[in-house]
């Protein structure tokens, strides 16, 4: 049987946003449920009046990046199969920057991500705004995130927390981004073998309900996730893999199938 991967997941909060806010929060709670090892990043002595001062804005985020130098001195990257850095606001500038400093390929969630944070984007990314963020040049992000291949989920009338004045669309604003942050876990987060486990199982509970017939309506969003792995850098990866042969032999992998993945998601269109 193979090994159990090991995962790790480093949070960064903002300035005055910490991890018991709602998007950390719920956050680290999924990620905890998803066998993650958790690193929380705290600041100390930070700037609290930086909104629309550029020199204190500059001062802030080289003590956030300072500060995850000392807390993540001693973290052994190495030992995990899969990394990935999760940050808010201000945050998004250190742990970008980190990861490109030491050159880890950590997967990366930017809860309002500010535009110096661009600076030192990768791929494998996912990113959240609010068209009212007062932080930021929203038009700018949307553009920047576009140029440097970054998804990035815009919602009407969010703030700098992505919220509003009325608090049921707040929870429902809430709800659509761990429902994305979760999907973004789920494909590219899990390692090689754990995603290929759970794709195998949406593969054969869509193509049974095909076989039975059912109504696909209440299995959108596996259909779309399948879909989304098919098309990505992900599956083919792992086609790779299996290709070299450096999948477990045990492991059922029908869905590395390239007809088969294809033959079934067409056959869902036209059901």
């Amino acid at each position: 049987m193979y090994m159990k991967e090991k995962k790790l997941a480093v949070i960064w909060p903002g300035i005055g946003y910490h991890k018991e806010k709602p998007l950390l929060y719920y956050a680290t709670k999924m990620l905890q449920n998803k066998e993650f090892e958790v690193i929380h990043i705290e600041y100390h002595d930070m700037p609290q009046k930086i909104k629309g001062d550029a020199s204190m804005m500059e001062k802030a985020a080289m003590l956030a990046c300072s500060q995850t130098e000392e807390q993540l001195r001693d973290v052994a990257f190495i030992d995990y199969d899969e990394i990935l850095f999760v940050g808010k606001s201000i945050g998004t500038i250190a742990l970008s920057k980190y990861a490109k400093d030491h050159k880890i390929q950590a997967k990366q969630i930017w809860y309002t991500p500010l535009e110096a944070t661009f600076s030192f984007a990768q791929k494998d990314t996912l990113a959240f705004i609010g068209d009212a963020d007062p932080w930021s040049d929203v038009h700018a992000i949307k553009e920047m995130a576009k140029e440097k291949g970054i998804k990035l989920y815009s919602y009407t009338d969010g703030n700098h927390s992505l919220e509003t004045e009325d608090v049921k669309q707040n929870l429902r604003i809430l709800q659509d981004v761990m429902e994305k942050t979760e999907l973004f876990l789920d494909i590219h987060c899990e390692g090689a073998i754990g995603r290929i486990s759970r794709m195998e199982a949406i593969y054969n509970e869509i193509a049974k309900k095909l076989e039975n017939h059912e109504k696909m309506d209440d299995a959108k969003i596996k259909i779309q996730e399948l879909e989304d792995y098919y098309t990505s850098d992900l599956w083919k990866a792992d086609f790779a893999l299996d290709e070299e042969g450096k999948l477990p032999t045990d492991l059922p992998r029908g869905v590395l199938s390239e007809d088969g993945i294809y033959n079934l998601l067409e056959r869902v269109k036209s059901n």
